[in-house]
């Protein structure tokens, strides 16, 4: 995909990979439909691996909104995170966003809606509580991803303008 000029609106398209490629795909392409350049992080990414944070949050500033698609997985954290901290990329790209007055546009599964169970973050407690030996630091990880997605929702539903940011 060419750089998009000057005057072309640049939309960072975040969510969790695996399981919303398609939806992924979808964002860019009303994008481009719309007249906007999408920028996502799979695009950049030098190799199969996450790009870093770094990376991320330089391309959430370029851009003049960021659409952030949500459903029922918390996603990559980053390590080395102030303060010890538990946040998604996901959340560092909207909270990013947020700081710098840009506006999130969030699309965000119903709780209700039919959805793969292997595409929950909790599915991950169901694999794990069936092996010989679970581990339980797995489990109190699993747990916090959940909390944390909650936590994501609450925060980009109730966000609309830098100001309306909470920590978790």
């Amino acid at each position: 995909m060419a750089t998009p000029d000057e005057k072309v609106p640049k939309v960072f398209i975040s969510s969790t990979y695996e399981d919303l490629q398609s939806y992924r795909e979808s964002a860019r392409d009303a994008a481009l439909k719309s007249g906007f350049y999408p920028v996502l992080s799979e695009n950049f990414a030098a190799s199969g691996a996450a790009p870093p944070l770094e990376t991320c949050l330089k391309e959430v500033g370029s851009c003049d909104l960021l659409v952030v698609i949500i459903a029922h997985r918390y996603g990559w954290v980053p390590p080395f995170q102030p303060n010890q901290g538990h946040k998604s990329i996901t959340w560092l790209e909207c909270e990013q966003a947020l700081k710098l007055g840009k506006e999130v546009v969030a699309l965000m599964v119903e709780e209700s809606a039919p959805w793969p169970a292997e595409d929950h973050e909790d599915y991950q407690a169901a694999l794990e509580i069936q092996k010989p030996t679970w581990n339980s630091e797995r489990m109190a990880e699993i747990k916090k991803n959940v909390e944390a997605l909650r936590e994501l929702k609450e925060m980009v539903a109730g966000a609309r303008h830098p100001g309306d940011l909470c920590e978790p």
